[in-house]
């Protein structure tokens, strides 16, 4: 919610504010079981420091969902980057992202904190 670091390529010189929507829900009797948790932001500026400052307007979309696989591995579609409308243009990015991974207790500590996998995986 602060001015972005200045002019472009680094900021936008204006403030901008995204509020955010967030769903998490596990099924664990999906095959190893199935967790989804989207992530929908919906970025918006206002205030700007000159007339001639480019509007923000843009949705950001993280349709997440985690496949638990045997053995510890899982698959994580969209873990990181979203799907993104422009309103200002009308044109969506839809980028396709996939994390392989095998789940080790390394940092116990981490769980507390939302980093783990859910306590059903083992």
């Amino acid at each position: 919610m602060w001015p972005t670091g200045g002019q472009s390529p680094f900021g936008s010189e204006q403030y901008q504010w995204a509020p955010a929507l967030y769903l998490n829900y596990h099924v664990p009797d999906l095959g190893y079981g199935v967790t989804f948790h989207p992530l929908a932001r919906y970025f918006m500026s206002y205030h700007a420091s000159y007339a001639g400052a480019a509007m923000v307007r843009k949705l950001d979309l993280y349709p997440t969902v985690t496949l638990a696989l045997p053995a510890k591995w899982f698959i994580a579609l969209y873990p990181e980057y979203p799907i993104e409308y422009n309103q200002l243009t009308r044109q969506w990015f839809v980028p396709f992202e996939s994390l392989n991974r095998w789940w080790a207790r390394l940092f116990p500590s981490a769980c507390m904190w939302g980093w783990g996998a859910p306590s059903s995986w083992g």
